[in-house]
């Protein structure tokens, strides 16, 4: 399986190649971003705070004296403001003509006993009036919940005050008929208890009174809200930055996606990035029938001969070995190609079909295959036997009967020195073999030629196809000498000039055409 790892230099061609998909998807994101912020009403936000006293009688000082207990009830206080019982309370407080407000915040300030309540709403005044009216009607309930037992402890001693005072009318009735002095003074003695009672019932409730007048209620505000001139929220500008920063992360995801998913060669360009380190020698145009090919695609083969025959200036080489990164890449095409053009300069050629498991250069030139490349290499024939002149410079070798063995047949001693030996008749040794990737055999056939010929098809090939085609030569030390890229878009120039409307004498030679053996 293919790596689909990137080099740092694969991810900036990615990018170079993909800037287009990168800036749709950061403007895109831009405005989905700005787009909700300038949209939206303007909304304001004020805060009152409140403290949380620890006097006596509060929670505090009902069996939760430690810190946690304590932390307990702060804690609690604030989810009683954020709920819904408190926001009914604040609106019947505020009436109906009172704007509406929005959100509401409760929180604890740091480990202390401060809440901070943050109301939003369409105004500024909007916003401080239901603030202060949260904390107002909180601090009022709390302190009613917290006299509410004083209350009812006062309204129980009044009540058992009113209970002595008729127990005293009634004994005053009794007095006023009891003619018994023993009788007189056991109700006087029972009159006075039960005035005394009376009346300490009385001071009790009284007392109850002043303090539940005077507690708090364990919280009070610390300071109200005022009015906020600037609305609360994103600005434009920092919704546009933080969007930009996103859609531009999202940009470069998807744009690495796409190579990776879409990852087929599409152009020229494409093919240059992915291999910067070597020369594309010919751009051969797409051909219905490869068996008869167009002007176009003859002149680009002439093309690709005489950019061989400069390689050749350059580094002189007599065997060259044309293969492809997978299946279905026109390296056979290629390779015939090759060897006509060649051949077409009076230089002596052989084309060897080194492809004996997908046999295809007896099918391009229309020859017959029962003997070939694997009948030599297994003794069954000579090699002057097997190889066929198709042109008076141009000699065969087909692949002959596939075989299973295609390791062991080109990986042989005997398949070099066949190969040495075809070269030392020549001027140029054109060999076919298998695609790199699928298979071992054109690197064992690459190790007994002198350069590699690699043929790249626009829209079959991916990007890391022929990166691992290229790893796998280099690994091997095998040179090559540069790429011929297929299904390419035919210059204007080359167009324009085999155009019909011209000359008959200014157009191409047509293809010779093979001839069988």
């Amino acid at each position: 399986m293919l790596s689909t790892q990137l080099t740092l230099r694969e991810y900036l061609d990615v990018l170079r190649r993909r800037r287009v998909v990168i800036l749709l998807v950061t403007l895109v994101t831009i405005a989905l971003g700005v787009l909700p912020v300038v949209l939206r009403s303007p909304e304001y936000a004020s805060t009152a705070s409140l403290q949380v006293t620890s006097d006596e009688e509060t929670p505090f000082s009902r069996g939760d004296e430690n810190v946690q207990g304590q932390m307990r009830s702060v804690l609690t206080d604030v989810e009683a403001l954020k709920s819904s019982g408190m926001r009914a309370l604040v609106v019947d407080r505020l009436g109906p003509e009172a704007e509406p407000f929005g959100d509401v915040e409760a929180s604890l300030v740091g480990f202390s006993e401060v809440i901070r309540v943050t109301v939003k709403g369409p105004s500024p005044a909007a916003a401080a009036d239901a603030a202060n009216a949260y904390a107002d009607v909180f601090v009022e309930e709390r302190r009613r919940e917290a006299n509410e037992a004083l209350v009812s402890q006062a309204a129980e001693l009044r009540s058992r005050a009113d209970s002595a005072q008729q127990e005293i009318a009634e004994i005053d009735r009794q007095l006023a008929t009891a003619t018994d002095l023993s009788l007189r003074d056991r109700l006087a003695l029972e009159r006075t208890s039960l005035a005394a009672q009376a009346q300490e019932f009385s001071r009790r409730a009284d007392q109850l009174d002043v303090e539940a007048a005077l507690r708090e209620g364990g919280i009070k505000v610390l300071s109200r809200a005022e009015l906020e001139s600037s609305p609360v929220g994103t600005s434009p500008l920092r919704a546009a930055v933080i969007a930009g920063v996103l859609g531009l992360l999202a940009g470069l995801a998807v744009a690495v996606a796409l190579d990776i998913v879409q990852d087929r060669l599409s152009n020229r360009d494409e093919l240059d990035a992915v291999a910067p380190d070597l020369s594309v020698l010919a751009s051969v145009p797409h051909m219905a029938d490869p068996s008869s090919p167009t002007a176009e695609g003859v002149e680009a083969y002439r093309y690709l001969a005489t950019t061989i025959e400069f390689s050749r200036m350059r580094s002189p080489f007599r065997s060259v070995v044309v293969t492809s990164a997978v299946s279905e890449e026109g390296k056979t095409t290629t390779a015939v190609g090759l060897a006509r053009a060649v051949a077409e300069t009076d230089k002596r050629v052989v084309l060897v079909d080194a492809d004996v498991r997908r046999t295809g250069v007896h099918r391009e030139l229309g020859l017959d295959n029962r003997v070939g490349l694997t009948s030599v290499l297994t003794g069954q024939v000579d090699a002057a036997d097997a190889v066929r002149f198709v042109e008076p410079n141009l000699a065969v070798l087909t692949a002959g009967p596939p075989s299973a063995a295609a390791n062991e047949l080109v990986g042989s001693d005997g398949f070099a020195a066949l190969l040495r030996s075809l070269a030392d008749q020549c001027d140029l040794l054109v060999v076919d073999a298998p695609p790199v990737l699928p298979v071992a055999d054109p690197l064992l056939v690459a190790r007994s030629v002198d350069v590699v010929l690699l043929v790249s098809r626009l829209g079959v090939v991916r990007r890391r196809e022929v990166r691992a085609t290229l790893r796998r030569l280099r690994d091997a030390a095998l040179p090559v000498v540069g790429i011929v890229v297929n299904d390419a878009e035919p210059e204007r120039s080359y167009v324009a000039y085999h155009s019909p409307a011209l000359p008959a004498g200014d157009a191409a030679a047509p293809a010779p055409s093979p001839s069988g053996a």
